[in-house]
């Protein structure tokens, strides 16, 4: 249910972002400038959500054995009798962890085309749900708007921009959103008594963590045959080994 909630999440935000941009696209045309992303309608986005879980369980029981002893008195000079408490203590410990790991990738693909064409869902505000991965703004407008606004306000020579049919001005864009979640508990029973001690060191009886890395990685570019083009698959595949990386040296950290 998770899964689906995010995917649903990102494929609204994007969808939202895409029909904003082209509505005011469109809305600019009656300006002399006229329509300058008349391209990004040919374009396609590729998504690939990775979700990754880390779960470690320790236990680490200790248990001493304590022998009283009569004290031991130590004379000072001025007859200054001094009494210093001995025993003797035998201690036991143990170390059981295990860790596990979860690793979900789901990888998906959007003609941005065929969100201009979803007359129904236009306009419609996305629901924000309560969970702490999916209630959240990821930033997809003004991504998109960062991107593209040097061409709406001609910051580059309209005459420079290709048509449509050449694919655009850009060769690709990309935007990643990492969540990473960490959530932990132990807990450490005590006893001291006089010929036995539990659990008296630093570390926690019982513990448990664990830490969420999900990743979301959108890539959009030209499509080309029906499929992105070879510079959109390039940079997807590129950030996807950087993602891969940075995990794994999250997972050894």
């Amino acid at each position: 249910i998770m899964v689906n909630d995010i995917v649903t999440q990102v494929h609204c935000e994007l969808r939202q972002s895409v029909q904003e941009l082209i509505d005011y696209d469109i809305a600019s045309a009656k300006y002399p400038q006229g329509r300058t992303l008349e391209w990004l309608e040919s374009w396609s986005a590729q998504v690939t959500l990775t979700l990754q879980i880390d779960e470690v369980t320790s236990l680490n029981p200790g248990l001493s054995f304590n022998t009283p002893m009569i004290p031991a008195t130590t004379t000072f000079p001025g007859k200054i009798a001094v009494m210093s408490p001995q025993s003797y203590s035998l201690g036991f410990g143990g170390v059981l962890s295990a860790h596990a790991t979860r690793i979900e990738k789901l990888n998906f693909y959007y003609a941005l085309r065929d969100f201009l064409r979803e007359g129904a869902n236009r306009r419609r505000t996305c629901e924000h749900r309560s969970d702490i991965l999916i209630e959240s703004d990821l930033k997809l407008n003004q991504w998109m708007t960062d991107a593209t606004l040097p061409y709406m306000t001609h910051s580059i020579d309209p005459a420079e921009i290709p048509k449509p049919s050449a694919g655009g001005p850009l060769n690709v864009i990309s935007h990643e959103v990492t969540f990473v979640i960490i959530t932990g508990g132990n807990i450490t029973p005590t006893w001291k008594l006089v010929r036995v001690s539990a659990n008296t060191g630093s570390l926690p009886f019982l513990g448990a963590t664990r830490t969420r890395s999900h990743d979301l990685l959108i890539t959009i570019g030209p499509t080309t045959n029906k499929q992105p083009s070879q510079e959109a698959q390039n940079a997807h595949l590129a950030s996807q080994i950087g993602l891969a990386v940075a995990q794994a040296i999250r997972a050894q950290q």
